[in-house]
């Protein structure tokens, strides 16, 4: 992550930045979100690590991440990002994270496994929806 920060010259060109930035994955900047839940911060963080973001594949690939930094002691956690924080953020309540997951984001969850042996937890949710459509609102604590 170091030295890798986007040049202050790209800051205010959107037009250079998800035309050539994004695609290139060349810099790591912070998208402006963060939330806190007890001790941990979480802050929506992008090019911290390549994937195989496609602009044609949709939002759901892009290398979004959350970085989950426990204070005082200063331990981090660095996880894919999720949910509604790529279009909206989420939200944090009595110690929990909220993220909305929308078919798109739910297909692309369990197409990569992205939540790991919490995957057959979303395909129930998935299963009991009356409308394949609806949105499926996810509720987590991270441990440091």
């Amino acid at each position: 992550m170091a030295n890798n920060n986007l040049p202050d010259k790209l800051k205010n060109e959107v037009d250079d930045v998800m035309e050539n930035v994004i695609p290139s994955q060349k810099f790591n900047f912070n998208l402006g979100s963060a939330s806190a839940a007890n001790d941990i911060i979480r802050i929506l963080l992008f090019g911290i690590k390549p994937n195989n973001f496609s602009q044609d594949a949709g939002l759901e690939s892009m290398p979004l991440y959350h970085l989950y930094l426990q204070y005082p002691s200063m331990k981090y956690k660095l996880s894919s990002a999720f949910g509604s924080s790529i279009g909206k953020p989420g939200f944090s309540k009595d110690g929990y994270y909220y993220e909305v997951l929308f078919p798109e984001g739910i297909d692309f969850a369990l197409k990569t496994d992205l939540f790991g042996k919490h995957n057959k937890k979303l395909e129930s949710a998935m299963d009991i929806l009356v409308d394949q459509e609806d949105p499926i609102l996810v509720k987590y604590k991270i441990k440091i």
